[in-house]
């Protein structure tokens, strides 16, 4: 087929560019706290109560009337976990404490059939008497998929009481709570995990709210912890966020799971880290998991070297964990050197990249780079392999200048044109593709190109820019085209980005 060639006029693209892939991402989870009410306006809750509604007094205002502030300080616990958290009060306490149990199971029933998927119930039978209606209330709780999150009680006993007792009758849906002191030590009040102890897990007793100590305040702390969970990765179950809290508990007191401490202390960072077999994002096998598994690569001192070297996108790859929670991690240092020595010579031979390189700085705000490569293309899929597909020999060049006021000028010779234009330098360095896979198409872009531009950008993240693109890349695709850009984007938040281009395309090639 004879060559083509194709202009394209003016092309309007809409380009919107939004935080998806800086793992973890953040979304508004709200917990039903079934206690005593809140009071709205305290600083540390300020836009963070969603209605709720008054059991004690029949009406939507469930403000705390409790001496303590129980309810609010629990609330306010909540809060402190993430700050993304939200508060559904459902006021079934009055002022004393007490509550009769028809107004639980109510409440329990009004945050089953409500929006969030996080329950805390930081209250208990005084007897430690059990309810049938109440458990029955409790398992429907579950069996909606909401995660019940139980105080253990006060009374230093050996098992949780109820209804925190009945941890283990919901299928890895409830969680009941004791409490540490100051020393990290199970607090002498507390009662331990007993019969519940594969449901149970430890969290501070006290907080910086409020003098008064009590399993109730630390139930708060897991739940805080199960919401930001959420928050992080919405699709998750709440079996999910439960087991997910109980595999990166902190190990106390006998060796694994024990009958004191259950299975551990909370630990809140290490909830929100990857857990289980890490592999890459965007690779699934047919099962529908994710595939490619990262492990750690262990390799010579020298091809060491070349990766991290030739890679800086490595420290950009977006992987998944065993629960698919997408995370950027620095698959650097995954990388593990053998003790056989780094050598120049190992170094070069995997590396096959000269040492011709040079960084000018030509005046206070002019700057210019020149290097020279040999096989820049490695493919992370292959790098078990460490095999190239073939022998390139490339080289490049920036000249660029910025000035104090804004404006900015670059004349560049075989670089990545999606560091420049349409906004993909938001994922620009995510190394789930070759690099030099023909990319924006509509723009005739490859991975190298040369361009000149000029732009001026805003301290209120307006930046407008005018380019000059002409790419060549015969050699893989046999298309050569010239585009001249337009282009305007303004950032209104740090995860939104909008963006409007005018670009006017000639390319020669064939179809």
């Amino acid at each position: 087929m004879n060559p083509a060639k194709r202009s394209f006029l003016i092309t309007l693209c809409l380009m919107l560019s939004i935080g998806l892939l800086h793992a973890p991402q953040v979304y508004a989870e709200t917990v039903a706290v079934i206690d005593s009410g809140v009071n709205p306006d305290h600083a540390d809750l300020a836009g963070k109560i969603v209605p709720g509604v008054d059991l004690v007094d029949g009406d939507n205002n469930p403000f705390d009337e409790t001496p303590e502030q129980h309810g609010t300080t629990v609330s306010r616990i909540i809060a402190s976990v993430h700050g993304q958290n939200r508060i559904m009060p459902i006021r079934v306490l009055d002022a004393g404490g007490f509550s009769p149990e028809a107004i639980v199971i109510g409440g329990v029933n009004i945050a089953t059939s409500s929006d969030p998927r996080v329950i805390n119930l930081s209250l208990g039978s005084p007897t430690n008497t059990y309810s049938q209606a109440l458990t029955v209330a409790m398992q429907n709780s579950a069996r909606a998929g909401k995660l019940l999150i139980v105080a253990a009680g006060n009374g230093g006993q050996a098992n949780p009481a109820f209804p925190g007792s009945l941890a283990s009758l919901f299928g890895g849906l409830a969680i009941a709570v004791g409490a540490l002191n100051r020393s990290g030590s199970i607090s002498d009040y507390s009662n331990r995990a007993g019969n519940s102890q594969n449901f149970y897990v430890v969290a501070p007793g006290y907080s910086n709210f409020s003098s008064y100590i009590g399993t109730s305040f630390a139930a708060p702390y897991v739940s805080g912890t199960a919401a930001a969970i959420l928050d992080q990765n919405p699709r998750l179950s709440a079996q999910q966020v439960a087991e997910i809290i109980f595999n990166s508990a902190d190990d106390l007191g006998a060796p694994g799971t024990d009958k004191i401490y259950g299975r551990g202390k909370l630990n809140t960072a290490a909830a929100l880290q990857p857990q289980g077999d890490i592999g890459l994002a965007g690779d699934s096998n047919d099962s529908g998991s994710s595939g490619a598994l990262v492990a750690g690569l262990v390799v010579g001192a020298g091809v060491a070297a070349a990766i991290i070297i030739r890679n800086k996108s490595l420290k950009k790859a977006v992987v998944v964990d065993s629960y698919n929670r997408p995370y950027q991690i620095d698959l650097g240092g995954l990388i593990t050197v053998r003790s056989d020595g780094l050598t120049m010579e190992r170094m070069m031979q995997n590396l096959r990249r000269t040492t011709e390189t040079a960084q000018l700085l030509l005046s206070d705000s002019l700057q210019m780079a020149v290097w020279y490569d040999r096989n820049p293309t490695l493919r992370l899929y292959a790098l078990p392999e460490l095999e190239d597909e073939e022998n390139i020999e490339d080289w490049s060049m920036s000249l660029h200048q910025r000035g104090r006021n804004g404006a900015y000028y670059a004349l560049n010779l075989n670089l990545d044109p999606r560091q420049f234009f349409g906004l993909a330098e938001e994922t620009n360095g995510i190394p789930l593709f070759d690099r030099r896979n023909l990319t924006a198409p509509y723009a005739g872009f490859a991975a190298s190109a040369n361009m000149a531009l000029a732009g001026y950008k805003t301290a209120s993240g307006i930046d407008v820019k005018l380019g000059v693109v002409s790419m060549d890349d015969k050699s893989d695709f046999g298309v050569k085209s010239k585009s001249v850009l337009l282009e305007g984007s303004i950032q209104p938040h740090e995860k939104l980005r909008l963006g409007l281009q005018f670009s006017g395309l000639n390319e020669q090639g064939s179809l």
